[in-house]
């Protein structure tokens, strides 16, 4: 769907092993053994099957020891595709997922055994990505073309900014994609394509060699969902109570440690995985992830907290436009009970 999406995947296989134990200076080797073997492993599934740099957080909180303070050591595991995730938690093959908030609710309607435990994009940051120099308005989409991904919530959000403007869907000629809205943009054979601000903008920015303008859904009739978040299996949250407080604390310590200092940051993500991504593609797009991160409520309470108003506004969207058939309680889908105080 973008460089970070169709980098090179050579080097992943379908799980990668966690990071070795960082060496404790002054112990002896059979202490250090000792030491992390009794470390408990907190298996995590990543969003992607290829590592990009919104796995920087708990990769920072990894290489500073910050889980392993914790009793943790993590496991980060790469799922086969997109769609994976949410499943591997739902069956206890995994602990934690990094995945999306309409996964997560998805799966809740199935009755799976998940809860979303922090939220990791704190504003929707989808939207509609305009070439540099044209009209980067709604209006002037009408008769126009759109690159637009096969997905169900992508076309719903884009009927959604067009309402906005008075125009359906049949007012635009759709041109759909499975990989990548982006390289369409750039090749202009589309006026505008849907996307993120550090996905499809940053590689128009990067590839494209463009300053484009983004018009963000949720300016325009998009619920301001949180697109991004992690979740876990809920019987693993049952029993393992204290240890997920503490894998929270950790990627929360990492991701403040990573928004501090992003160079560093983004030095020790490239170091774990030298091939994942082009440099210059890497550094456009943590320098856009970064501002995801913060809010009102972070600001007030501390990284991944979750405002009970964005899941009450969501729902009643996702069931009005089809995508779920039943009323869900918000309640049973997140809790901000793991995140401790700011």
């Amino acid at each position: 769907m973008t460089i970070r999406r169709t980098a090179v995947t050579a080097c992943v296989t379908l799980a990668i092993a966690a990071a070795a134990a960082l060496a404790v200076v002054g112990t002896s080797p059979a202490a250090s053994t000792k030491k992390a073997a009794s470390l408990k492993t907190v298996n995590m599934v990543q969003d992607w099957p290829t590592p990009w740099v919104g796995w920087i957080p708990w990769v920072v909180a990894d290489a500073k020891g910050y889980f392993a303070k914790q009793g943790i050591k993590l496991a980060i595991r790469v799922p086969p595709t997109a769609a994976d995730p949410i499943k591997f938690i739902s069956a206890g093959r995994a602990d934690v997922a990094f995945t999306t908030s309409l996964d997560v609710v998805l799966a809740k309607q199935q009755s799976a055994p998940v809860m979303e435990i922090g939220a990791y994009t704190q504003f929707n940051n989808w939207g509609l990505v305009f070439p540099q120099g044209k009209p980067a308005t709604i209006a002037s989409l009408k008769g126009k073309k759109i690159g637009i991904y096969p997905d169900a919530w992508t076309k719903v959000q884009l009927s959604l900014m067009l309402a906005s403007a008075g125009m359906k869907l049949s007012d635009v000629t759709l041109v759909t994609t499975p990989n990548d809205t982006a390289p369409l943009l750039i090749a202009k054979k589309i006026d505008a394509a849907t996307g993120i601000t550090n996905a499809e903008e940053t590689e128009v920015q990067v590839t494209g060699k463009q300053k484009p303008t983004m018009v963000l859904g949720k300016d325009h009739g998009v619920p301001n969902s949180y697109v991004q978040v992690i979740a876990a299996n809920s019987g693993w949250l049952t029993k393992n109570t204290t240890l997920a407080a503490g894998f929270m604390k950790a990627v929360k310590q990492g991701t403040a440690y990573a928004l501090a200092h992003p160079a560093e940051a983004l030095a020790i993500f490239t170091k774990k995985y030298p091939k994942a991504l082009p440099a210059d593609y890497a550094k456009a797009s943590w320098a856009n992830t970064m501002p995801l991160f913060s809010s009102a409520q972070t600001k007030q309470h501390g990284l991944y907290w979750n405002d009970a108003k964005v899941w009450t506004n969501l729902l009643p969207v996702l069931k009005k436009q089809g995508l779920i058939t039943k009323t869900i309680a918000p309640s049973s889908i997140w809790t901000n009970a793991y995140l401790g105080a700011k």
